[in-house]
């Protein structure tokens, strides 16, 4: 589980508990681009517009290299299977002086149905 903060209010996420499903392929539309990453639903959407399902219940996030979120120390702008996630540079610890975003990849849990 890792501890996301968005505007102001801490969530707890994790790896989808469901066991009916899918998980979707990872997806990674953008690289850290005028201080942000961003892999967004819509956007997401709009070049694979049948790969995820209408509703996802979860979300993962890790780096392109394989390092999941929760290890990486970024904080996160927002991050939702409705939504999907960004991260900004500005957000993180000790900007401007600090580690950018990294390049992060995202993938979406399906029910069926």
């Amino acid at each position: 589980m890792w501890r996301v903060v968005f505007a102001g209010v801490a969530l707890l996420m994790g790896a989808s508990a469901q066991t009916a499903g899918w998980w979707t392929q990872w997806f990674d539309i953008s690289d850290n681009v005028n201080g942000h990453d961003s892999e967004l639903l819509e956007d997401i959407r709009r070049f694979y517009p049948t790969a995820v399902c209408e509703k996802p219940s979860d979300i993962q996030v890790q780096t392109v290299d394989g390092v999941a979120l929760a290890d990486t120390g970024q904080a996160i702008h927002a991050m939702g299977p409705l939504i999907g996630f960004e991260c900004f540079d500005t957000d993180q610890a000790g900007y401007p002086f600090h580690i950018p975003c990294y390049d992060y990849e995202v993938r979406f849990f399906c029910l069926p149905g």
